[in-house]
């Protein structure tokens, strides 16, 4: 029976499946291997190319990972042709040649397409990484008899390592209080004071940039808000149906969307959306709520955990064609 495949597997095997294609492998006679060089060096019926991931580093981005979260590291890759006689063309020739397009491949794709590896949406970048003749000799050393064939070396980053029971993601922060206590027993008390909330500045949306995003502040009570705090069954919470205040391009829509956490699922999108037109320019509590704001219902209010409200938009970049989402500052609700 096979043995199931691992986030590196799935990995390491993208990046074998672009070179397949980029290659034109099936039709050129070129076998795309994972492996090591004295395994491939045995076959020898047609062209090969060899992928062998000999060195794995921490991203050197994560301090302070926690097991239940997907930690990222780096593949060392060095990449080696083993060509055969074809026609008139040596192997030695048809070596330079699969190589030659392996380094056109990474250097006109820098970063390769999306891959889903065990949840996570991963685009893995490529980085040409010249050895030197120790590091050569090194690695070569450790292949028996098989003799050095042209070979180049990338790094490709970052590969995630996806834990089997994954974290259900972490609270959000949102407001922050202060105190002064005469010892350190008392600081263990339950906190009392109060808390501040962050508050709600004006802001313009400079929507004569292509990749403009919206703002947005909730409206209830008269106040203007981005972050509150609601006691499940409490009078306040029932009562509260907020406004939003969505500002940007008037001409545009943007797509009012929840996220929601709770303590056995984690964050994850709900489904509810609502299509509206920013009605302002920009935010300024100053002026006054404008008229009419849509409303946005809370996706739950019957036991604790968060939701954050976005407005997003899709924007096609000129460059490149890029479709993206570009989303505006987040609108938090804790209910406790």
């Amino acid at each position: 029976m096979a043995l199931p495949t691992s986030s590196l597997s799935i990995s390491c095997n993208s990046i074998a499946n672009f070179v397949r294609a980029g290659l034109d492998a099936a039709n050129n006679n070129i076998q795309v291997m994972i492996g090591t060089p004295e395994e491939a060096a045995k076959k020898k019926n047609q062209h090969r190319l060899n992928l062998f991931f000999y060195r794995f580093e921490p991203s050197g981005f994560q301090a302070a990972v926690q097991p239940d979260e997907p930690w990222l590291i780096r593949l060392d890759c060095l990449i080696t042709a083993f060509g055969i006689q074809e026609d008139t063309i040596g192997p030695g020739e048809n070596e330079l040649r699969i190589l030659g397009e392996v380094l056109r491949l990474f250097h006109q794709t820098p970063v390769l397409g999306m891959v889903k590896v065990d949840g996570e949406d991963v685009r893995l970048q490529v980085v040409f990484q010249p050895l030197s003749s120790d590091e050569l000799n090194q690695v070569w050393s450790t292949q028996s008899d098989t003799s050095y064939r042209p070979s180049i070396a990338y790094e490709m980053a970052l590969v995630p390592v996806v834990p089997s029971v994954r974290s259900p993601g972490r609270r959000l922060v949102g407001s922050a209080g202060s105190r002064v206590d005469a010892n350190l027993e008392s600081s263990m008390a339950p906190y009392s004071g109060e808390f501040d909330a962050p508050p709600v500045a004006a802001e313009t949306v400079n929507s004569r940039r292509s990749d403009w995003a919206p703002l947005i502040c909730f409206i209830a009570g008269g106040k203007f808000l981005k972050s509150i705090s609601l006691a499940v069954d409490s009078p306040e919470l029932t009562a509260f149906s907020p406004r939003v205040w969505v500002a940007g391009d008037s001409s545009a829509t943007v797509t009012l969307r929840w996220t929601i956490w709770d303590l056995n699922a984690g964050w994850r999108e709900t489904g509810q959306s609502k299509e509206v037109s920013p009605i302002s320019v920009g935010i300024d509590p100053e002026s006054g709520p404008p008229s009419m704001p849509p409303t946005m219902a809370l996706p739950f209010k019957d036991r604790p955990g968060q939701a954050v409200l976005y407005a997003e938009r899709q924007h096609t970049r000129q460059s490149n064609g890029a479709r993206l989402t570009i989303r505006s500052n987040p609108l938090l609700v804790t209910l406790y």
